[in-house]
């Protein structure tokens, strides 16, 4: 199971529709190969041929089940776990890519403001405003959590949002029209079919 709310989190929730490397590209971002948790990222780009996977440069932090999201050309990582340790550190990079072959020479690393609370299976969205939103997720003492928390542009300091009506971790997280909505997951009491959604041009 965690192994699959690696998965989800470091595939799933990066194919945001923006141009995180000026190309078309899926990255996979750390995650639990069975044994270890990782910091390893690997790069897939959709127009080299033939299509492989390839190593860059990995996170500062070793970490499975973190959210991801693209915006400002930069992808960013929040929070996740290493064993059964929560993390709330954020971390982001952005990469310079070969012009001919599509593959990524160097990977530019740096340190984000962190969460406010430690969490993993959290989802991260980013809206058009470039603002980053991290909801829900799985915390030591509460369990699953209903929190959300934006980080604007260029702040200093994660700000406290609207919390969902349910509380859900490992689920899925989009930006649709400039909203943010949270499809199924898992709750305290087992799988949540539940999905809302938050505009934060209205705060509804």
């Amino acid at each position: 199971r965690r192994h699959a709310n690696q998965l989800h989190h470091s595939l799933g929730l990066t194919l945001e529709r923006r141009p995180p490397l000026m190309c078309a590209a899926l990255m996979a971002v750390g995650g639990f190969d069975g044994n270890d948790d990782l910091a390893s990222v690997e790069s897939c780009f959709l127009t080299s041929t033939p299509t492989t996977w390839s190593l860059t440069d990995g996170m500062r932090t070793v970490r499975s089940a973190a959210g991801a999201a693209v915006t400002g050309g930069r992808v960013y990582i929040a929070g996740g776990s290493s064993g059964a340790i929560a993390h709330s550190t954020v971390e982001s990079f952005s990469a310079r890519v070969h012009p001919i072959t599509s593959s990524v020479l160097q990977c530019d690393w740096r340190t984000e403001p962190p969460l406010s609370e430690a969490r993993m299976a959290v989802s991260l969205t980013a809206t058009e405003d470039g603002r980053l939103w991290a909801t829900g997720g799985w915390t030591h003492g509460r369990g699953a959590t209903a929190a959300v928390e934006s980080l604007a542009h260029d702040a200093d300091a994660w700000s406290a949002a609207p919390p969902m009506r349910t509380a859900r971790c490992s689920f899925g997280a989009v930006e649709l029209g400039g909203a943010v909505l949270a499809l199924g997951g898992s709750g305290d009491a087992g799988p949540v079919d539940a999905c809302e959604s938050f505009d934060p041009r209205t705060s509804a």
